[in-house]
């Protein structure tokens, strides 16, 4: 498929099941910064994964023209320890190249303006 072909499928979809896609980014969202607040440390990992992962499952099953459930939210808790960490380390891989970039632009920065 072309980009634009893409881009026009992805429309559709989202016409369609707009409602269920907003419910499984607010519920995977809420539930994220309830369980970061709340748990920390390895409490995060075990919680925080295991919801990421049942918001991919929700938005997927849309993708591929299924309903989608938002109930589907806690299946990442019913699926293997193995995939939620997994989910877990490629959000913060995620978040933490953004910030590594930014620290190291910064420190370039600095550094060439004392010169």
């Amino acid at each position: 498929m072309s980009r634009k072909e893409i881009k026009l499928h992805a429309k559709e979809i989202m016409k369609l099941r707009w409602g269920i896609i907003l419910l499984a980014i607010l519920l995977g969202v809420a539930g994220t910064a309830i369980a970061g607040t709340i748990t920390i440390g390895i409490g995060s990992v075990l919680v925080i994964g295991p919801l990421l992962l049942g918001q991919y499952y929700i938005l997927e099953d849309v993708r591929i023209g299924k309903e989608g459930d938002w109930k589907d939210i806690l299946k990442g808790f019913k699926a293997g320890f193995a995939e939620s960490l997994l989910a877990r380390i490629l959000l913060e891989i995620i978040v933490l190249i953004p910030a590594i970039i930014a620290v190291i632009t910064m420190i370039i920065v600095a550094a060439s303006s004392m010169v």
